[in-house]
């Protein structure tokens, strides 16, 4: 609630109020406390990625709850900051020599304890768009697709173009100057954490910007 000096006494009563006839109606059951379960909740349902493309507004959580909870809150208060299940990248790069022969990270998000989370990497010596997200598996981390069409090829023609990607579920779009040049699958994809490091223009597994 605001108590700043902004808000007057009798409007901050009024609020104070408010808040105790809505928490007042809760139906508070005496089973366990699931934080994490209510933040993966509103995550996905009341602040779902779909709802994200509407007209842009300020949207607030609050959570309120009857003590520690028993599950994991730490993870779900992650993947509430991370990035949506759909969602576009869009650049617009020019790729002189010779860097468009070289193998480089274009975008490369990792989380803090190091696991890579999601990137985009040009091949320039096989020509071909790699892009690479989570996955869920227990013995894979990751997963990754390739466009290597002769569309996504003119990339590496050394003049300027639009490379752009969507991502949904369960697959990714690539364009090339506002033209579809591939569609490839994706497996389930876990959520993808940005409170690590994100990269651009990195050589593959090093840390040398290009």
């Amino acid at each position: 609630m605001d108590g700043s000096s902004s808000l007057r006494l009798g409007d901050f009563q009024l609020a104070k109020r408010w808040l105790v006839n809505i928490t007042n109606s809760f139906d508070i059951s005496s089973r366990h406390t699931q934080t994490g379960r209510a933040i993966k909740f509103a995550t996905q349902h009341v602040f779902a990625s779909s709802n994200r493309t509407r007209t842009a507004r300020n949207r607030i959580g609050v959570v309120l709850t009857d003590g520690r909870s028993q599950d994991d809150v730490v993870d779900a208060a992650k993947e509430a900051k991370g990035l949506p299940r759909a969602y576009v990248f869009v650049t617009t790069l020019r790729l002189r020599s010779p860097t468009h022969k070289m193998k480089l990270d274009l975008l490369r998000v990792v989380s803090q304890d190091g696991l890579p989370q999601m990137a985009v990497t040009l091949n320039g010596v096989e020509k071909a768009v790699i892009f690479t997200t989570t996955a869920t598996s227990i013995s894979k981390k990751e997963q990754s697709v390739v466009f290597n069409s002769k569309g996504i090829q003119r990339l590496f023609d050394t003049d300027w173009h639009q490379l752009k990607l969507l991502v949904r579920s369960g697959r990714v779009t690539s364009y090339l100057d506002g033209v579809e040049v591939g569609e490839q699958l994706l497996g389930t994809v876990s959520p993808i954490y940005i409170d690590g490091k994100i990269q651009v223009a990195k050589k593959v597994k090093m840390e040398v910007t290009v």
